[in-house]
Parts: structure tokens; sequence; C-alpha cells
């Protein structure tokens, strides 16, 4: 069986194929550019590639008064991209149903959709959030001890870590919000139901031992068998039934400590 860092390295390696292709009603030249082929991290986030990559690449086939601040992306199925969550989340919604590879995002910079996608302003945008999610997560898992006396460089080698996709530097830090034993254990496990597109769950999965319910969707709604058999995914992946909710936890989370499940529907 894999070690605990083999299996983190296999998650936090993970990548999708994508295809950017600029919308045709936002090209300002004449001359159609071609698409941009990407291997994108699954625990990063859209923005944190708009300015390094895609923007970089489209700028010039642009009204030159447009920014990386004005892109929103929509998916393969016409839905805007939610893009403040992980972009492994977002794919394993699609992928539920289907996705042809490479996975193919249309880069907007015009109409953008405010009713329904939050606007991006920058990448210390996608920094916040993501800290706001690290502490909620911290606070279910520790009660907010461990965080609150971090010093600020170990923060910040957090974010700089997954947006450099450097693992050394994240787990470095990202190591001591995993640590869990007899006398420190977490207090709840967070979690993120995501169904379909538009609505998500939080759960906070009390840990009353080391071990805890095997399935982690019987753990969320112990009375509803009807949830054994759905067809849901995490880290792109569907864990056996009889995988602790705790292992699946501490090696499956996304860099902002969240277990995040992704289901096509729950039964009515």
């Amino acid at each position: 069986m894999a070690n605990d860092e083999d299996v983190r390295k296999e998650v936090w390696n993970g990548k999708i194929p994508v295809l950017f292709r600029l919308c045709p009603s936002d090209v300002f030249l004449t001359e159609q550019p071609e698409p941009l082929y990407m291997a994108v991290m699954r625990q990063s986030y859209f923005p944190l590639v708009f300015s390094e990559k895609i923007h970089k690449y489209y700028k010039r086939y642009i009204d030159p008064d447009l920014t990386e601040a004005n892109i929103w992306l929509e998916d393969n199925n016409g839905m805007p991209v939610q893009w403040h969550w992980p972009i492994g989340v977002l794919f394993d919604l699609n992928s539920l149903t289907k996705v042809d590879l490479p996975w193919v995002i249309t880069v907007h910079y015009k109409d953008f959709p405010q009713n329904n996608i939050i606007r991006f302003t920058s990448r210390d945008a996608v920094e916040s959030l993501y800290m706001s999610n690290l502490k909620e997560a911290d606070f279910l898992k520790h009660r907010g001890q461990l965080i609150n006396v971090m010093q600020r460089h170990e923060i910040k080698m957090l974010f700089q870590g997954l947006n450099e996709g450097n693992y050394e530097k994240f787990w470095s830090v990202n190591e001591k919000f995993m640590e869990c034993s007899e006398t420190n254990k977490f207090r709840y496990i967070p979690i993120r139901l995501h169904i379909k597109h538009d609505i998500i769950k939080q759960y906070a999965i009390s840990n009353m031992n080391n071990e805890n319910t095997a399935n982690p969707l019987i753990s969320i709604n112990q009375s509803d068998e009807r949830l054994v058999n759905i067809n849901y995914l995490t880290q792109g992946i569907k864990p056996p039934l009889d995988t602790p909710l705790l292992w699946l936890s501490r090696r499956l989370s996304y860099p902002d400590n969240f277990l995040h499940i992704c289901l096509l529907d729950l039964p009515s």
C-alpha cells in the first residue's frame, strides 16, 4: 500500500488537459487566435492562470482597454465557471455527466454574467478567498488554534506553494493542519458536497475516533442508505465505500483543507 507521501504527491500532481479558446465575438482583430492548450493543476484556481498564461496569450487579439480582470470562463456545457472553487472540483462536476478531453473552456472578456458568478478582481482576491476557507476548516478541526499561532511567513508559504505548484513549500506547512493523533484529534471533518453546479452543502462530521464511519456519503446522512449507490467523485476518483472518512480527509482534501465531494444529483 502506498504511504501518505506517495498518495499526497499523486493528488498534488494531478492535472487536467484544457483547451482554452477565445470567444469569437471578443476578438478585436481580423485574425482569429489559435486555441491555447494547457495542463492545469486540479488543486489550483482558474484565476491563478489568468494573468500568467491566458491573458498573456490572448491580449494582442482583444480590445487594448480590457485586462485579465475582465476575464470570465464558460465550460463545455455553456455554464459560467465558478472560479472560486478548485479546478478539480469544477472538472469532476462535469465528469459526472460526460466530458471529452481536452476539456474545452471558452474565454470571455465581455458580457460578464453578474447574476451567475463572482467577478474576479485580482490575485489578492483569490488569496483572500483561499485563506478564509482555510481558517474555516481549521476552526472545525482545531478550533482555529493552529492558524492563530502560525507565523505570517508560514501562512504566506501556503498560498505561494499553491500558486507556484510547489509541493514541498506547500506541504511543509500544510502537514501541520493534517496532523491527527490520540492527543490531537480533529474535532470535525470539514466536507463540502457539490450537487451539479449550483448547490453546495457543507458538513462538519464529528470525528469521535480516528477510524470514523467508512462511507463518506452515509457519514453525511446516516439515515439515508440511498446515497450508497449514487455516482460521486473526489479528486477525480471514486474511493471504495469502506475507505475511512478520516483517511480521505487527510490525503484527498484540497488545499483549503475541505474534502470536496461531487455528486451528479441527490435522490428525491
